[in-house]
């Protein structure tokens, strides 16, 4: 609600999207983006507790966001602020050519990007933690809304304020919806 954007999940437990070659999620969410003229995508993933990241972002080794510095540069600043561990194609890249990431920036050439998100921050009873994640993410999509598309900016004008993990950034109309993919 906090960033007005699509939210497109799959609920068919018959269906892998993020491996299976053939996938008529990958399919629908590929025309829907189309259809609605969505400009990014954020495919989100909940990774184990045992991991030693707090968060890794996984873009295909720059590939499936067009090599945009910014679209990394944002969400590290944002970690940075939270003192999170942040992974960058480390073990879940995205690379592969079934992956929800891959696909979907081939077929439609947004950048997609893949966030693992580790249990800690996904168990709403560390109310801490759980809220601390779902700020960091609203921050993120709102600051990447305000590149209006422009992802090829080398690093994003930002100020961080002290004692807060909000990314102040220039404000640019937000025309365009985000979309995020879930993955329970």
């Amino acid at each position: 609600k906090q960033t007005n954007c699509h939210l497109f999940c799959n609920l068919n437990q018959e269906e892998d999207p993020n491996s299976d070659e053939i996938s008529s999620y990958k399919d629908n969410l590929a025309e829907y983006i189309r259809q609605h003229h969505i400009l990014f995508a954020i495919d989100l993933h909940g990774a184990a507790i045992s991991r030693d990241f707090d968060l890794e972002l996984g873009t295909g080794h720059g590939k499936n966001i067009n090599q945009s510095e910014a679209l990394v540069d944002i969400l590290q600043t944002l970690a940075d602020a939270c003192h999170y561990k942040l992974d960058i194609d480390h073990f879940f890249a995205a690379s592969g050519n079934n992956t929800v990431s891959f696909d979907i920036h081939e077929q439609t050439s947004i950048p997609v990007v893949q966030i693992e998100v580790n249990r800690k921050y996904r168990d709403e009873r560390n109310v801490a933690l759980y809220s601390s994640f779902l700020q960091l993410l609203v921050d993120y999509v709102q600051a990447v809304s305000r590149l209006d598309g422009k992802y090829d900016v080398p690093k994003v004008p930002c100020k961080q304020a002290q004692n807060t993990h909000l990314l102040h950034t220039a404000c640019f109309p937000n025309e365009w919806a985000t979309m995020f993919h879930i993955q329970s």
